[in-house]
This record gives structure tokens, sequence and C-alpha cells, in this order.
């Protein structure tokens, strides 16, 4: 298993656990349960999109990798919900133009957040490019990476 896929098993489960995937409301979930994700999702507001996206430091990103920061800063939404209704309010065109200029970089992103040590945190800037790519994969359209040597 690449470290991407562990960064983003583990950023999953906090992004769940602290954006209350459990019931919040009084009521327990039973296994298989999602309603309660479900209504959360439902009511994801334009401003709830807006209020998680995230401003990045350019300088804190590779400079190779600079050229996408207006995109990891879109897309790079860590709540799962959210990313979801912002991906849903895009357009085709959006998405596809999101994949065109993505998708080129995905080796060196991977690169990049393979970079960090697993029992340290990474930066803001690195969680939002690994959210990006998950956007990218819920979508259908990230390519993997081809090996570069």
């Amino acid at each position: 298993m690449s470290k991407r896929s562990q960064w983003m098993g583990l950023t999953a489960v906090l992004c769940c656990a602290s954006s209350g995937c459990s019931a919040s409301q009084g009521s327990e979930l039973k296994l298989g349960q999602i309603d309660a994700a479900q209504e959360f999702a439902a009511g994801v507001t334009r401003a709830d999109i807006e209020a998680a996206r995230v401003r990045l430091n350019p300088a804190r990103v590779p400079g190779e990798l600079r050229a996408v920061v207006p995109f990891a800063e879109r897309w790079g939404i860590g709540d799962d919900a959210i990313r979801e209704a912002a991906l849903d309010a895009a357009t085709v065109e959006e998405k596809s133009k999101f994949a065109a200029s993505v998708n080129p970089y995905n080796a060196r992103i991977t690169k990049w957040l393979d970079s960090f040590p697993q029992d340290s945190g990474m930066s803001d800037e690195a969680a939002a490019f690994m959210f990006m790519q998950s956007a990218l994969d819920e979508l259908g359209l990230y390519e993997e990476p081809i090996d570069q040597g």
C-alpha cells in the first residue's frame, strides 16, 4: 500500500470523526445506516462550500506544483460531504478542466505527498493536494501517475 493510500485512509477516518459522521443529533446510528450522512450532505449550501475552501501559501508548495494551487484551493476540501456537494455543483466543463489541468501533475503530487513522514502531520497545503486528488478519484477522472523514473 502506498503512502498516499495510507494517508487518504487515515485522513478519511479523521475527517469523518471531526465532521460528525456518527450520529451527533441524539439518534444512534446502526450498522449500515447512512441517513445522517445523507441528511448532512443534502443540507450543504454554497456558503458551506465556500467556507470549506482553503487559502494556501504557494511558498509551501514545491515550485513545480504551484500551477495547480488554484485547483487545490477549490477542490482540496477535507470534509467528504462538502467536497461531494462542491463536485455535484460543478459543471461538466469545470470538471473536465480540473482533470485536464491536474492529472499531468499526479506523479509529482504523489511523490511530494509520499515525502511526508507517516508519523507526523502534513501541511495544510499537502492535505489540500491530497484531497484534490481524492476529488478527481471521486469523479472517476483520476489518472494513475506514470512512473517517471
